[in-house]
């Protein structure tokens, strides 16, 4: 991704953090299992290798 397109990307994916962190805690293994592994994805589309180590 480069220039306007990823900079919309990456605040779309930092709106969306509030809710999947919420969701990790959810009572139905499902939803907690789906917002682990989105962000597993989010970790390494940012490439922030922090967030790369706590998620995995």
């Amino acid at each position: 991704y480069e220039g306007n397109s990823h900079e919309i990307f990456v605040e779309q994916i930092f709106l969306s953090l509030i809710t999947l962190t919420l969701h990790l805690n959810d009572l139905a293994k499902s939803v907690h299992e789906s917002c682990k592994t989105c962000f597993q994805f989010i970790a390494l589309l940012l490439d922030q290798p922090q967030l790369v180590e706590l998620v995995f």
